[in-house]
C-alpha cells in the first residue's frame, strides 16, 4: 500500500480501490445500460452460466470489458487475481439481476433470455 497526496492506493494487482475522503472509487463503471446493450449485441448467442462466479453473464461481460478474469459472487465482484476480500459491491441492479438469474433451471442463458431478465430488474426498479 501506498499513499499519493492524501490518498491511499493499494496495489493495482492486489486489491483495486482507491479512497478519497472515505469514499471507495470503483476502477470501472458498472452501467445497466452497457450490460443491456452487450446482451442485445449477443441476442441469440450464449451468454454465460447461472450460478457460475466466472462464467455468469455479468463475469463474461466483465471480463470482455476489462481484458481480463473477472467473477461475480452473490453481492460482488472482482478480478479473479484478487483477494477475496477485496471484491467490491455489485450495484443494486446487478445484485438483483444476479440473484433472479439463479432462478433459471438452464445450463446456458442466451442473450435475449437475460436481457428479458434485466428488464424485468428495471421494472422493479433495480437501477437505484
Amino acid at each position: 500500500m501506498y499513499s499519493i497526496k492524501g490518498q491511499v492506493v493499494v496495489d493495482k494487482h492486489a486489491c483495486p480501490l482507491l479512497f478519497q475522503g472515505g469514499d471507495v472509487v470503483y476502477p470501472v463503471e458498472i452501467r445497466l445500460e452497457d450490460f443491456g446493450a452487450w446482451l442485445s449485441s449477443k441476442e441469440f448467442e450464449p451468454v454465460g452460466k447461472p450460478g457460475a462466479c466466472f462464467q455468469s453473464p455479468l463475469a463474461l461481460w466483465l471480463s470482455e470489458r476489462m481484458g481480463c478474469v473477472y467473477g461475480v459472487d452473490g453481492l460482488v465482484y472482482g478480478r479473479a487475481l484478487w483477494d477475496g476480500c477485496c471484491w467490491l459491491p455489485l450495484p443494486r441492479w446487478a445484485r438483483l439481476f444476479a440473484a433472479r438469474l439463479e432462478t433459471l433451471s438452464v445450463s446456458m442463458v442466451l442473450g435475449d433470455e437475460a436481457f428479458t431478465l434485466l428488464a424485468q430488474v428495471e421494472l422493479v426498479g433495480g437501477v437505484y
